[in-house]
């Protein structure tokens, strides 16, 4: 899950130490400081949505699910079913690449 920069993968794990404490807020903050060092790694995007969900900030991780779609629209990791649950429309079938994975 390594983003290919050392810098953002740091952020990333000082994210989920604050997630894990339940800093959600805080989290998705220094989460979006590591996509500012690899804006196209797209378990960041979603790493992101998934915390700003937590935080309760919705419209925020609307926009962070469908940038992540953007950049991975196979959707392996299930931004649309995520999207389905905040509101957002319903996939008619979860995506082969998310089953597979």
């Amino acid at each position: 899950m390594s983003s290919g920069s050392l810098t953002a993968d740091r952020r990333f794990a000082y994210a989920q130490s604050l997630k894990d404490e339940g800093d959600f807020a805080a989290a998705a903050e220094v989460m979006a400081q590591a996509l500012e060092e690899a804006p196209r790694w797209p378990e960041g995007r979603f790493a992101l949505a998934e915390l700003l969900a937590a935080a309760g900030d919705k419209p925020g991780a609307v926009a962070a699910y469908r940038a992540y779609l953007e950049i991975e629209p196979a959707d392996s990791m299930g931004a649309g079913a995520r999207l389905a649950l905040l509101g957002e429309g319903a996939p008619s079938a979860l995506p082969d690449a998310y089953v597979q994975r």
